[in-house]
This record gives C-alpha cells, structure tokens and sequence, in this order.
C-alpha cells in the first residue's frame, strides 16, 4: 500500500495511489495533486476498514431509480399510511435524479435539488398564482428519498452512507395555536345540527372533546368502544401506536346515542350507508 509519484516522458508529475487488501482485488487511482491522492488513500482504507468497500462498487452499478423501483416493490409490505404520498415523491425523485448513479450522489448534489424544491413550482396554477412548496412539504420530499438511501445502505448494501443524513432540512416556521372562541363553538354546533348528515354533529362533539384526528375518527369501530368501561381505543394513529381515551361530558353523549342504533361489533361507529364503508367527511 502506497502512494507512488510518477514523472511521464513529457515531465506531468502524477499521483498513483496502490491498495491491497486480502480477498479483494488491488484498487488503483492516479491524480494530478498529491492532496487528492492522499485524501483518496486516506477515505478508503477507511472504508475498507469498516467492510463498506463492496458497496462503493454497488454503488457504481445501481442508479437512484434502481433503488425506487426496488423501494416501490418493497413499499405494500411496509404497510406506511401515507403510502400513496410516498409513490408520489419516488415517482417525483424518478423524474429529477433517476439516471444518476448512487455513486454520484453527494450531500451538496442532494442540496442543490433540495433548494430546487424550495424555490421551484408544484406544477399547478390557482387564481394565476404558482403554488410554491412550502419548507414543510419539501421536508417530506427529502425524507423521502432518505428512507429509500438508508435501505439501500443498510439493508441491501448498495451505498456505504446515506448522503441525505448530511443534508441541513428546511427550517419550518412555528404553528399557529388557534382556539374557537365560546360565540364560535355555539355557531359550529348550531350549524352542524342542520345539516342533512346523520354523523356530521357527533363526530364534530368528538373532534372537539378528545382532539381525535379525522383518520381516527371515521376508522373507529364498535369493537374500539368500551362502553362499561366508558374507553375508546385508537388503534389507527399516526406514529402506528394505540392509545386509548376515556369518554366523558359531551363525547360521552354522543357515542351512547349512537349505540342505540343497530350495530354489530365490527361496524363502523360512523357509517356511510356504503356496503358498510365509514363515512367519508371534508
């Protein structure tokens, strides 16, 4: 192992770096700048200490498109909520850096797209104004295809490192707390009482009393509600965790007069009249 200078006919100075290693064949790179060579010799002994030399070579032989279209196989047994959001920003990623080889991808690279992201349109027009991806959005752009480089590094050994890691995200600007005034909540109640739906006023009381999300809400079967106990289980979160809320005030209420109508345990405690689907709310 070393770094060899060599002097052509014509008099140009180079810079061979030569390592060897059991059970690998011999790598060999030359350059102009004795720096480069040095910081070459350098980054791969590093690698080739920690056994991610194989995956340099993957690397130069799968594309990002390669691993998007293996992540979209894989995506169904992931069983993701936002799968459909998911295939939307792969397809997207497709579109912008498929034919780059994951050699190639670099944390200053994946930020140049990041700012593309910032600054670009979503391709759609509203009242003549160009909709701009707010930081938010483009943080889930890059998350992303950050989940789909660390399974290509961790799991099918075809990158040393996920690149994005190093990649500073868009800073997102603090949510508005928002609260409904006493005259307000007395004229959402009053309003959702007229309307024609047979849910609309007991799932809006359950919004507010327990702050349940419309997902939560709209999958919630009977077999989720413990009327003895005065319980409702959540088994379909956002982090995938279940959580259980008690029942009391208004919220109680509204589900006991629910579970006077004719159900079974594996209806839906709000359902659409659809060969039983769920209601669907907007």
């Amino acid at each position: 192992m070393a770094i060899e200078k060599r002097i052509s006919r014509s008099g140009k100075t180079s810079y061979r770096v030569r390592l060897r290693m059991q059970g690998i064949a011999e790598i060999s790179e030359t350059f102009d700048r004795a720096s480069h060579a040095r910081e070459f010799d350098a980054h791969t002994r590093l690698q080739l200490r920690g056994g991610h030399w194989g995956a340099q070579g993957e690397a130069k032989r799968h594309s990002v498109a390669d691993a998007i279209d293996r992540y979209l196989a894989l995506l169904p047994s992931l069983m993701l909520k936002d799968e459909r959001n998911r295939r939307r920003q792969a397809d997207w990623w497709r579109g912008r850096l498929g034919a780059v080889m994951l050699s190639e991808l670099t944390p200053a690279g994946l930020a140049t797209v990041r700012d593309e992201l910032l600054v670009g349109d979503c391709g759609t027009a509203l009242d003549a104004k160009i909709e701009r991806r707010g930081p938010a959005t483009v943080v889930r752009y890059l998350a992303a295809l950050s989940a789909i480089l660390t399974l290509a590094a961790d799991d099918w050994g075809w990158l040393p490192d996920n690149p994005m890691k190093r990649v500073r995200k868009p800073k997102q600007p603090e949510g508005r707390v928002r609260y409904l005034s006493a005259d307000e909540l007395t004229a959402l109640l009053g309003a959702v009482r007229q309307s024609t739906s047979q849910c609309l006023h007991d799932v809006v009381v359950l919004a507010l009393a327990k702050g349940m999300r419309r997902r939560e809400m709209l999958s919630l079967r009977w077999r989720h509600v413990d009327l003895e106990r005065q319980l409702i289980t959540l088994t379909e979160t956002k982090n995938g965790k279940p959580r259980q809320l008690p029942l009391v005030g208004a919220a109680l209420e509204a589900i006991l007069g629910r579970a006077g109508i004719e159900h079974v345990v594996d209806d839906f405690v709000f359902p659409g009249g659809r060969d039983g689907a769920c209601i669907d709310i907007t």
